[in-house]
């Protein structure tokens, strides 16, 4: 055998052995992953993306082929896929789901009823494999075809899902953020673009809709902070807060941005509804100098369904946008997560509904990386490390 080859092989299994798979950079962790399966990798000059068929998702993204690896995975499942030959879902920085989340017409209850003991989530966001149809270097499209979701009071749904997801290039990048970015920048982005397309009979609003759901996994750490522009006037600001009180030290408003902590360690999760909502979201690692920045598509007309428990009046003033928080475990901090919706729509037969999910990567100095901050989610980066912890 070839001793450089022979090399890079035990130089990747000491990786595996000393590192948690979350601390394994973008080439160990597409080795990593072909232990369980084969994952797909895009790739356009220095910037990669890693893509599963397992719910057709993103896993990670990276500025170079050994650069930092920017999703959350669960390192208990993927074991269990590894020694069982299992496909369940283990975390990734782009998945599909489906909303509501909560409400009498929630996917996640099954038919009981909804509380926290019988929280459930459909086999289809755990062990669906999505067929790929299409694959180039930058592009790969996968579709599920005759999928069944049914809700809390019993109404089913008859569906095909098509997920695409592109690498975009830099001169791409600039051109949907509408900035110009640095040499010294590293970046990479990508998008999500999901249809849901109903074959089914006519939706009705009376006996629940549905509509796609982007989330992406990310990596808690104390240095993180999620931030969130909103519309109007903090005083009439109709944010959400499930799972804990709203202490200053997890959540702040100020100057038309939500600031909220994303340290994987305190479950806690924020929303904000249609009229709050803009159509970018981030957060920023402070001590590592990585900037994130999420758009998607906002329709300021649109209904949006609720992921509250509650029984309500009406089940479609939701969240458009959410960050949830999760707890930390025995090794510490886990992840947090940043999610966007599509408006829903009552479909008639062979009626879709898209939702397009982009999310960007941008790395180097915090002056630059500042820069984009104001141009894109009108924030200053300076000073996010006191902006939770002191009244600045």
């Amino acid at each position: 055998m070839n001793v450089k080859y022979l090399a890079i092989i035990i130089s990747s299994m000491l990786s595996f052995a000393s590192h948690s798979q979350n601390d394994l950079r973008f080439s160990e962790l597409v080795a990593y992953i072909k232990q369980v399966e084969s994952p797909m990798v895009l790739q356009q000059e220095d910037a990669r993306v890693l893509v599963s068929s397992n719910q057709a998702q993103v896993i990670t993204s990276s500025t170079a082929v050994n650069g930092y690896c920017y999703g959350w995975l669960d390192e208990a499942t993927f074991k269990k896929n590894k020694t069982e030959k299992t496909r369940l879902f283990y975390g990734g920085e782009d998945r599909f789901w489906l909303n509501p989340l909560g409400s009498r017409f929630s996917l996640y209850y099954g038919q009981k009823k909804i509380q926290q003991e019988n929280w459930k989530v459909p086999d289809l966001f755990v062990n669906a494999i999505f067929p790929k149809v299409e694959q180039s270097k930058t592009k790969v499209t996968f579709k599920k075809e005759n999928a069944e979701v049914v809700n809390n009071i019993g109404t089913t749904f008859n569906i095909d899902i098509e997920r695409q997801i592109i690498l975009y290039t830099k001169k791409e990048i600039n051109k949907i953020l509408q900035i110009t970015i640095p040499e010294e920048i590293k970046s990479v982005g990508f998008g999500s673009e999901t249809t849901v397309t109903n074959r089914g009979v006519s939706w009705e609003e009376k006996k629940g809709l549905i509509t796609p759901w982007a989330i992406g996994m990310f990596k808690g750490t104390t240095t993180a902070v999620g931030i969130f522009p909103f519309s109007g006037n903090a005083t009439s600001l109709d944010l959400s807060a499930y799972f804990f009180n709203t202490e200053k030290d997890r959540v702040r408003i100020k100057d038309s941005v939500v600031y909220f902590k994303t340290d994987g360690e305190k479950r806690s999760k924020i929303g904000l509804p249609r009229e709050h909502s803009k159509p970018v979201i981030g957060y920023y690692d402070y001590e590592n100098h990585r900037l994130t920045i999420v758009k998607y598509t906002l329709d300021k007309k649109g209904k949006y369904l609720s992921s509250d428990e509650e029984h309500l009046e009406d089940p479609y003033h939701g969240d458009v946008v959410n960050s949830y928080n999760n707890a930390s475990d025995a090794n510490g901090s886990t992840f947090f997560e940043l999610e966007t919706t599509a408006p829903a729509k009552a479909l008639k037969t062979n009626e879709s509904v898209s939702h397009l999910h982009q999310t960007f990567h941008f790395e180097g100095e915090e002056l630059f990386l500042n820069e984009i901050s104001k141009t894109i989610l009108g924030c200053e980066l300076m000073g996010l490390n006191n902006v939770l912890n002191s009244g600045k």
